[in-house]
């Protein structure tokens, strides 16, 4: 094009937090108190530097209840045709 504008649109996929699921957990804490510690709002964009903070605001709590060998590891599904991860928390007490 001579004498034009050449525009790219450079675009990221969203994804949206969907499920958080928590596998393993032993109360203390309940599963909504270590849910609500996470501070994930379900339909909210996913970022993995949101998820990473969740984890270690996860694990503050597990050691608060005593907890302080605990392990904490994450798997994410993704659901493409909807825009959803989930997010899968196993809990291993210690």
């Amino acid at each position: 094009m001579e004498g034009g504008v050449q525009l790219d649109f450079v675009v990221e996929e969203n994804l949206y937090f969907n499920q958080v699921n928590l596998r393993g957990l032993m109360e203390p804490p309940s599963e909504a108190s270590a849910a609500a510690a996470m501070q994930i709002q379900l339909g909210e964009v996913y970022r993995k530097e949101k998820l990473d903070a969740a984890i270690v605001r996860l694990q503050d709590i597990l050691k608060e209840e005593g907890l302080y060998q605990a392990k904490v590891t994450v798997e994410t599904q993704v659901h493409e045709e909807n825009h959803q991860i989930d997010v899968i928390v196993h809990v291993s007490p210690g």
